[in-house]
């Protein structure tokens, strides 16, 4: 299935050795969230667009994945499918200074949903202080990745992702969420420093007993 996909999103959430999920979102020209990473979009049918120069009915002619057979889905969708308490993370993909549109759609669409676990994230630190000033009761974090936020590494969120090349020069402290993590020494290497890492993966299944047989070799003192 395509990553982000909406059935891919929610068959993750149905594993039980799956503690959460990570989706991108982005605003449409009329004021949609979708799940959707890339700033681009395009298929063997239509040109390249950005997804901010479409609307929402406009990119449902879109089809995405290997196979072309998925179309991006709104966030709400998504959401509204959701019953779990595991931890829904979103980042909030916004390159541009001008985001109080994205920020004022994403919470239109999560307000709906308190009973959900979610967390917002994003690599853009302005937009993280104005959700976490206007919003103050969700969780809000900052992504660092390498030459990007490096001069926020002591910043005021509530929690932090970092990539595994990071995991060395971090000291865990407040909740991470480390990606990339997509082979068996990776999970050695990170369990040797923190049990309290969330993994984000693309290999969840394969890892599983990796990550089971990890916690289990370390010393009581470190569960």
């Amino acid at each position: 299935m395509v990553a982000n996909s909406k059935a891919a999103l929610l068959t993750s959430m149905e594993k039980d050795y799956i503690a959460g999920i990570e989706l991108d979102v982005r605003l449409t020209k009329d004021k949609k969230v979708v799940v959707f990473h890339n700033f681009l979009i395009d298929d063997t049918k239509h040109r390249i667009r950005k997804i901010s120069s479409l609307t929402f009915k406009e990119i449902q002619a879109y089809r995405i994945g290997k196979k072309e057979k998925e179309q991006v889905p709104l966030l709400e969708s998504v959401l509204a499918c959701i019953s779990s308490n595991k931890k829904i993370l979103i980042e909030i993909k916004e390159e541009s200074s001008d985001y109080q549109d994205i920020l004022d759609a994403v919470y239109q669409v999560i307000k709906q949903y308190p009973e959900l676990t979610i967390y917002i994230c994003s690599f853009h630190y302005e937009l993280l202080k104005a959700f976490q000033r206007q919003h103050p009761n969700y969780r809000v974090g900052l992504i660092i990745g390498f030459m990007i936020n490096m001069d926020h590494l002591n910043h005021p969120f509530d929690f932090t992702s970092i990539p595994m090349s990071m995991i060395d020069h971090w000291d865990f402290r407040k909740e991470t969420f480390v990606w990339t993590v997509n082979n068996p020494s990776d999970i050695k290497k990170l369990y040797q420093k923190t049990t309290r890492a969330n993994v984000i993966t693309d290999e969840a299944y394969a890892l599983n007993d990796v990550i089971k047989n990890s916690i289990s070799a370390l010393p009581d003192s470190h569960h």
